[in-house]
């Protein structure tokens, strides 16, 4: 993933000229909202003044990539649809990447002695009443089926994806929840030349709080608050 601004490709060249600048921040807010509604098959309202179209914005994730409009989400908070977008954005270029990476931390678990009766007793207890956590490769179906409209998978689809926002959006946040468990120090990127080198991947803690952010936007999307 690059870290390059692509307006231009998005826009006709009038428009791109009324964003030209990145100090306006008003601006790239509201085109990053709009872009973001567009993709999952929001409504912008009558009154928005955007050439954006649903279909044109497929068109451009068909032929550029969806971090193309990504980098439009990098700077929106967590809490707004945008926000949550790009961290699952950068959770599916990761996936992607590194596949091997990703699969062998999920593996990890902790190795219990069948002699140890009373922790064979917690485990077994602790599995019956736990959540179970989708494998990293549906998690990343749902994250193509949700950015990409499964282009990956030759899909010819184009209905509103708002109904998979919400359980792709928890399913994400129980596998970052699983990984950061399985790293000691709950590292994602900390190679600052890393192309996925972002505030979201780079900060403490950041498996874990990117997961309870996603958890947060979930609760949101749920009730047709996260916009």
């Amino acid at each position: 993933m690059t870290r390059q601004f692509h307006r231009p490709v998005l826009m006709e060249p009038a428009e791109a000229e009324r964003y030209t600048g990145a100090e306006d921040t008003a601006a790239t807010s509201a085109l990053a909202h709009q872009s973001a509604q567009l993709l999952i098959g929001g409504y912008l309202g009558a009154d928005t003044d955007t050439t954006l179209t649903a279909a044109g914005l497929r068109k451009v994730v068909a032929s550029h990539g969806v971090d193309v409009i990504g980098e439009l989400w990098a700077t929106s908070p967590a809490g707004t649809l945008p926000g949550a977008l790009w961290r699952l954005l950068l959770l599916r270029e990761w996936i992607e990447r590194d596949p091997d990476l990703v699969e062998s931390r999920y593996a990890t678990a902790v190795t219990i002695n069948d002699d140890d009766a009373a922790a064979q007793a917690r485990f077994e207890a602790a599995l019956s009443q736990g959540q179970r956590v989708d494998s990293v490769a549906q998690v990343q179906a749902q994250l193509n089926e949700l950015l990409l409209g499964d282009a990956s998978a030759g899909s010819q689809r184009t209905p509103s994806r708002r109904s998979q926002l919400y359980p792709t959006l928890l399913a994400s946040a129980a596998l970052l929840e699983r990984l950061s468990r399985a790293s000691e120090q709950d590292s994602w990127i900390t190679d600052e030349n890393d192309p996925l080198y972002d505030v979201v991947t780079s900060r403490a803690r950041a498996l874990a709080t990117t997961a309870a952010e996603l958890r947060e936007a979930a609760a949101k999307a749920a009730v047709g608050k996260l916009d």
